[in-house]
């Protein structure tokens, strides 16, 4: 069963995903009408942002925040020296 978080996460990925394939469809409509560096760049530049976006969304699902009690060599010995 997913969570909350992960069903929001979904749809925000579903956002982003869509977006990039409705900027994609306006590249290639704006492709026959210009031939316009600047603008292809800034459409690509929004892309890349819902693509980052999307990215981080995917990475951070199923994640559940929960870090271990003890990291390797970070034990109350270590810290101190080995000696308690």
């Amino acid at each position: 069963m997913k969570s909350e978080k992960d069903k929001t996460l979904n749809e925000i990925i579903s956002y982003c995903k869509k977006k990039m394939t409705d900027i994609g469809n306006n590249v290639e409509i704006i492709a026959d009408d210009y031939d316009s560096d600047a603008v292809y760049n800034q459409l690509q530049g929004q892309v890349d942002a819902y693509e980052d976006i999307a990215l981080k969304c995917i990475n951070m699902t199923g994640y559940s925040g929960v870090m271990p009690l003890e990291v390797e060599n970070q034990s109350e010995d270590a810290k101190f020296g080995g000696t308690k």
